[in-house]
């Protein structure tokens, strides 16, 4: 009974799209619309997020550079005073043959901890000791 005519079948089911076409069309765009605001927000809160983070990193970097300039200003008193005693013990050293011995004012043991922490943080003891060892065996 349902295939009694195929031409009558498909006029039919022609003027069933043809009324719901518009509808059809309306719901596309309303699709296509809503997909292309997720978009625009997702990106707008994406942005959003940036900012909040560059922010935060500018504010950081300001306060390790104000921490930085103020170690550096509290450590240059004793280094003007140092380099004031080592120039004219150069001066001296330049203009006599004999030669005097230069105290620079630095504790060894300070400078033996400082080369053994950057040694740790570089790795450079790690590689050191794996080159003895194969050179060892």
């Amino acid at each position: 009974m349902s295939d009694a005519n195929p031409a009558v079948a498909s006029s039919s089911l022609r003027s069933r799209l043809h009324e719901k076409l518009p509808e059809i069309i309306i719901e596309a765009t309303f699709l296509a619309l809503a997909v292309l605001v997720a978009f625009a927000i997702d990106a707008w809160r994406v942005e959003r997020q940036q900012k909040s983070d560059a922010r935060v990193a500018v504010a950081s970097i300001r306060a390790e550079l104000k921490e930085n300039q103020a170690s550096v200003m509290a450590s240059l008193p004793g280094l003007r005073n140092r380099l004031a005693a080592i120039a004219p013990l150069i001066d001296s050293e330049r203009k006599s043959a004999r030669g005097n011995r230069i105290k620079i004012g630095f504790v060894l043991a300070k400078l033996s901890t400082a080369s053994w922490t950057m040694a740790l943080n570089n790795q450079s003891l790690a590689q050191a000791g794996s080159k003895q060892s194969t050179e060892l065996a």
